[in-house]
């Protein structure tokens, strides 16, 4: 899907579809990795080791979310307003879990006696994911107008005349 250009009113739909696909990647490229880490545990403590239901928890937290960010990208392409604002929805709540974890990595860097150097990295990567999911709701905001506009490739149905094209004033 090719972006609009700057001005026409249906580019931010198609920049929110885009940021929901890419915030869904990153979200199930963190569940993989989440997933990679408990089979290392299985491996290396062995089959009798029942893992922690917290790590399936911590799994469903990015797994499912990302999952909705592709299926409400889906129906926001085909401008569904319901899509809209479950998507408004969905990225209000993630950015209510980056500040309440930047609050927690806030409150670990201060109790420890080494400070907070180490904490850097992940208080970066939350604030970079706060900011896109804080442009994902601007994006989606301004995407209540652009639904109203069909784009050019969607014409609707259109009749198809026969080779004999007949003039209402002629008829017998």
């Amino acid at each position: 899907m090719a972006l609009p250009p700057k001005g026409d009113p249906r580019r931010p739909l198609h920049l929110a579809v885009r940021s929901m696909r890419l915030l869904g990647g990153i979200l199930l490229l963190f569940t993989s990795c989440m997933a990679l880490s408990v089979g290392m545990t299985l491996i290396r403590l062995g089959p009798k080791m029942l893992t922690s239901p917290l790590m399936f928890i911590g799994m469903l937290l990015y797994f499912v979310p990302g999952v909705c960010f592709f299926v409400f990208a889906h129906y926001l392409k085909r401008r569904q307003a319901w899509a809209v604002v479950a998507s408004i929805c969905l990225a209000g709540v993630g950015c209510l879990f980056m500040l309440i974890g930047l609050f927690g990595l806030a409150v670990i860097s201060t109790s420890q006696s080494r400070g907070g150097a180490p904490m850097l990295i992940p208080a970066g990567i939350m604030l970079l994911i706060l900011a896109a999911l804080g442009q994902l709701i601007y994006h989606l905001a301004r995407s209540f107008e652009a639904i109203k506009y069909m784009p050019p490739e969607e014409r609707g149905f259109e009749p198809i005349m026969t080779g004999e094209q007949h003039d209402s004033r002629h008829l017998p």
